[in-house]
C-alpha cells in the first residue's frame, strides 16, 4: 500500500514545483508568465490552476491556462496586477525568469460540452478571455470548429483595455469559422458600443448555441440574464463561480508604485 501511495503521488502529486520560464508585459498592468512544471500537469481547456509564490508563502490565487494542453505540460497565465492583490502584483511586477513556483491540482468545470449540435458562443472581460482562448485552441484542435459556427465577443470599458484582442483576430484570420467581436462601455469609438450584454443583445438569436462566459462578475451576471431573456436554456450556458479571483479581476488600470511596493 505504501509503495502504491508513493507511485501516485509521483504520477499525480498534491502540489507541482515549477519555475518561471517566460514573463512578457503586455501593458495595463497584465503580464504573461509561462512555468514549467517539473512533472507533466494534465489539465483541460477551460480550468483554472491555484498557484503559490515565494513572495507570499500560503497564499493561493487561481489563475487560467491561456491554451490548451500542450505536449510539455508548459503553461502560460494571463495575470493582472489588482489594487491591494500581494499575488498578482508580485507575479506582474517582481517575478524574474528562474523563480519558482507551486501549483495546485486544475480545478473549474468551464469545459467544452459534447454538443455537436449547437454553435459556440464565447463572451470574455478582461483576462476572463485567457480560458476563454484555451477553449477556442481545444475547438481548433479537435476541429469543432470546421462543423460548426464560433463566436468571440470581448468586452472592456475602453478600446486601449481590448485585452487579447489583436490576438484573437490573428486567431480569425487562421480559422475561417471563428468569429470576433469587440465592445467597449466607457467610451464612443467606431464599432460596437455597450456593455457586453447589450452588444449580445443585438446579435444572435443565440437559443441554439452552446455559451462559455468569463468576466467580472457584473458582467457575468447581466450576461447571463442576456441569454437567458433570448431563450438560451441555463444548462447551455456555462461558466465558473463568480467568486474565483482570476476570473473576477477587475477591468482598470494598474497599480500605483506605492501599493506595488507594499509586498
Amino acid at each position: 500500500m505504501v509503495r502504491a501511495a508513493e507511485d501516485d503521488a509521483r504520477e499525480r502529486p498534491a502540489v507541482w514545483d515549477a519555475h518561471i520560464v517566460g514573463h512578457v508585459h503586455r501593458g495595463h498592468g497584465i503580464a504573461e508568465i509561462t512555468v514549467q512544471p517539473q512533472l507533466p500537469y494534465p489539465f483541460v481547456a477551460g480550468q483554472y490552476v491555484t498557484v503559490e509564490t515565494p513572495w507570499v508563502p500560503r497564499q493561493w490565487r487561481q489563475y487560467s491556462p491561456a491554451h490548451a494542453p500542450r505536449p510539455d505540460s508548459r503553461l502560460t497565465f494571463h495575470v493582472r496586477a489588482v489594487s491591494g492583490g500581494k499575488v498578482s502584483n508580485a507575479l506582474v511586477h517582481h517575478a524574474r525568469l528562474g523563480d519558482p513556483v507551486r501549483l495546485g491540482p486544475p480545478e473549474g468545470d468551464m469545459v467544452l460540452r459534447q454538443t455537436p449540435q449547437r454553435d459556440l458562443l464565447f463572451v470574455a472581460g478582461g483576462t476572463g478571455l485567457a480560458p476563454i482562448r484555451a477553449l477556442i485552441e481545444e475547438a481548433a484542435r479537435d476541429g469543432i470548429g470546421d462543423a460548426r459556427e464560433v463566436s468571440l465577443f470581448i468586452g472592456a470599458r475602453t478600446a486601449d483595455e481590448l485585452y487579447g484582442l489583436d490576438d484573437m483576430l490573428r486567431m480569425s484570420q487562421r480559422y475561417h469559422w471563428l468569429r470576433v467581436r469587440a465592445a467597449v462601455s466607457h467610451e464612443r469609438i467606431a464599432g460596437l458600443e455597450g456593455t457586453l450584454p447589450e452588444v449580445l443583445a443585438e446579435f444572435g438569436p443565440w437559443y441554439r448555441h452552446e455559451a462559455y462566459l468569463c468576466g467580472p462578475p457584473q458582467m457575468l451576471g447581466e450576461a447571463v440574464q442576456a441569454l437567458r431573456r433570448h431563450g438560451v436554456p441555463p444548462r447551455h450556458i456555462h461558466y465558473d463561480p463568480w467568486d474565483t479571483p482570476v476570473l473576477t479581476a477587475p477591468l482598470g488600470p494598474p497599480p500605483s508604485d506605492e501599493e506595488t511596493d507594499q509586498l
